[in-house]
C-alpha cells in the first residue's frame, strides 16, 4: 500500500525513521490540500481542492500502517489521489479536518521542507548549483535577486 508523506516523515526529517525499510516510490508528489503549521510547530494538512501539498510517496505494509496509525492518532488516515512525476497514484495520507486548522498558520507554498528552510534563522551560506537557464543574469535582475548571485563561489560538476 502507498503512503503520501508531507511533513516530519519525509527524508531527512525528524520522524523519517518510522518509515525504515519502506522504499520511496516518488520523491516528487502532491495532493490537493492545504498545509498548516500547528501550534506545536509541526505540519498538518487538510484536504481541499484549492491548493496543493507537496511530499513523497512510499510503499508500506499493514504492520507499518498500524504503527503509524498509533503514532498519528490525532490525524485521520484518508485515501487520496496523488500526482507524481511517474503518473497519478492512489495512496493514504494522514490529514486533519479543515475546522481543526482554524488557529493554525497556513503554509502558502504547500511544502514543509521549503517552509522550514526559508524560516531558518542561522546565517550559514546557502549554495545554489546553477546551470543552463538558471544562470540567466537578466532574469535574476528582473526578479530583483541578482545581489544573491553577485559572488560565485566556484564551479561544480
Amino acid at each position: 500500500m502507498l503512503l503520501f508523506v508531507y511533513g516530519l516523515l519525509r527524508k531527512r526529517e525528524e520522524n523519517h525513521e518510522l518509515l525504515k525499510g519502506a522504499p520511496c516510490v516518488c520523491e516528487q508528489a502532491a495532493i490537493n490540500g492545504v498545509l498548516y503549521e500547528t501550534d506545536k510547530s509541526q505540519p498538518a494538512a487538510s484536504l481541499a481542492e484549492t491548493a496543493f501539498v507537496y511530499g513523497e510517496l512510499y510503499e508500506t505494509d499493514h504492520q507499518m500502517i498500524r504503527k503509524l496509525d498509533a503514532y498519528y492518532a490525532d490525524f485521520d488516515r484518508k485515501e487520496v489521489a496523488v500526482t507524481t512525476d511517474a503518473g497519478n497514484k492512489t495512496a493514504f495520507a494522514y490529514v486533519v479536518k479543515p475546522d481543526q486548522c482554524a488557529s493554525f498558520s497556513r503554509i502558502k507554498s504547500g511544502d514543509w521542507k521549503e517552509y522550514r528552510f526559508m524560516k531558518r534563522e542561522d546565517d550559514s551560506p546557502v549554495y545554489y548549483f546553477a546551470y543552463g537557464s538558471c544562470m540567466d543574469n537578466a532574469r535574476f535582475k528582473q526578479a530583483g535577486v541578482d545581489h544573491f548571485f553577485a559572488e560565485p563561489v566556484g564551479g561544480a560538476v
